[in-house]
């Protein structure tokens, strides 16, 4: 970069930096937005965290050798041992609280549920501290969080105000306020789904198809329940005969699997690792986590009524429906082939939530994972502008049945409150799938500069000097 370019660079940081400062609007929600993330912060550094205790320790357990499989019963349990004894050893009040509340609630098991690969993570990040490493956790969450929902925003056209409000709905809704109390890991998930919507929105290169493999794929192996993404993106390429994308797709998720197998591998000392926990898969579909123990499931509630798991029904099915939507949207005008940034989008969201609504077990902070769809639904342009009050009144209302408000009011009974933040999945996927049907090919990503009429958005410049003309665009992301 030249001098002058520096220069150019830096005039226009300095000169959007002080429009921001200077807006009320956007300078009141980056401080409404520091202050809930800053709380959640706080408040994710004093709890308990069974969830992370999980991760955190079998981690540990495998680094350091404690049991010779961690997924058998007989690894388990001696798991289990293993924690108490380290909790009474240990002067940390939160350690002893997790490790105890964890004993209780499975049993006096460690449930080992997670991937090779998460356990790997976790235990690469590890000090052996808790403490220090729930707050770098939680730290870590936290940033996870903030970045996803802002690049999903900016590349769906929000101003930095409003992708500060939604931000802040976001942070404060019932699903993040469970994360924080347990210490999931769906705020890393949606990192991921952010990370893989970015790369689409990019202009179409080798490198951007590679990545968004890689990252399919580390997402799959880091938690399976991210695995039907990687199915509705092939489907809605294969629609729309894009052949040759899913193959450099394909060709990077293998990469990446290759990559997270071997670190993994290496991590756990053992190449059975994967083997092992594929095992443990088939007692893990066979939980007996009731409503009444936290299970949001909408099968489980299903299953009192039709007295059998319809699962694999509303998976099937739901998957049929996305299909012949994709096949519906990919008719509306433009070149089959050419590339339609908005069915990547839907694509993701789309199967996050199908996989909410068809998985036996399912716990409230799951839910947090059906955001992205609610940015989209709530995007300032929408494809079907006929559809714009209908689709906002239904995002709102699901936004609604996911709000914290709506988890802590004592009105409602526990059975009601679940059925409620189910119909506000629903909602957001038919609203998901109605889009994916009514997208017109020609319909480019705001974050790349063309509006539906071939016209270029305000602050970006046209170079038409090869085919068709190149845009570039200034904009953040």
């Amino acid at each position: 970069m030249s001098p002058d370019e520096r220069d150019t660079f830096r005039a226009m940081a300095m000169s959007r930096l002080r429009a921001v400062l200077l807006d009320e609007k956007t300078l009141a929600a980056i401080v409404l937005a520091g202050v809930t993330l800053w709380t959640n912060y706080l408040t994710a550094t004093k709890v308990a965290s069974i969830d992370f205790f999980h991760y955190w320790f079998a981690s540990r357990a495998v680094s350091e050798r404690m049991v010779p499989d961690i997924y058998s019963d007989e690894g388990r349990r001696l798991l289990s041992q293993r924690s108490l004894e380290l909790a009474a050893a240990s002067r940390s009040q939160q350690l002893h609280k997790a490790a105890t509340a964890v004993a209780k609630f499975n049993n006096n098991e460690v449930h080992t549920t997670g991937t090779p690969f998460a356990y790997c993570f976790f235990g690469l990040f590890s000090t052996g501290e808790y403490r220090r490493d729930l707050s770098a956790y939680a730290l870590f969450c936290t940033a996870c969080l903030a970045v996803s929902i802002l690049v999903l925003c900016r590349t769906l056209g929000f101003s930095l105000a409003a992708s500060l409000v939604i931000l802040v709905v976001t942070a404060t809704s019932a699903p993040l306020n469970s994360e924080i109390l347990v210490g999931n890991v769906n705020q890393i998930q949606l990192a991921l789904l952010a990370a893989i919507v970015w790369l689409q929105s990019r202009r179409q290169s080798l490198w951007a198809d590679l990545l968004t493999g890689a990252v399919g794929v580390t997402a799959a192996m880091f938690k399976p329940n991210l695995a039907l993404v990687g199915v509705t993106l092939a489907a809605v390429w294969a629609c729309n005969r894009r052949l040759d994308k899913l193959g450099r797709v394909a060709l990077g998720g293998a990469a990446g699997a290759a990559l997270v197998a071997g670190i993994s591998m290496l991590y756990f000392g053992s190449a059975n690792c994967f083997g092992q926990w594929l095992q443990n898969v088939p007692r893990l579909m066979r939980n007996d986590y009731t409503l009444e123990m936290g299970n949001f499931s909408l099968p489980r509630i299903l299953s009192g009524t039709l007295h059998f798991d319809p699962s694999w029904i509303l998976l099937v099915g739901l998957l049929a429906v996305f299909v012949v939507c994709a096949l519906l949207g990919r008719g509306r005008g433009g070149d089959p082939g050419e590339e339609s940034f908005r069915q990547a989008y839907l694509a993701v969201c789309i199967a996050a939530a199908i996989s909410l609504v068809a998985t036996p077990l399912i716990w409230l902070h799951y839910f947090l994972l059906t955001f992205p769809l609610a940015i989209y639904l709530l995007q300032p342009r929408l494809s079907s502008p006929r559809a714009v009050v209908v689709l906002r009144v239904m995002t709102a209302v699901a936004l609604l049945f996911l709000s914290k408000p709506m988890m802590e009011n004592e009105v409602l009974d526990y059975p009601t409150k679940v059925a409620v933040t189910n119909l506000g999945v629903l909602m957001l996927l038919a609203g998901g799938l109605w889009q994916l049907m009514t997208l017109k090919r020609d319909d480019p990503a705001p974050l790349l500069g063309l509006r539906a009429d071939g016209t270029v958005s305000p602050g970006v410049e046209r170079d038409d000097t090869r085919d068709g003309g190149r845009v570039s665009s200034s904009r953040p992301f």
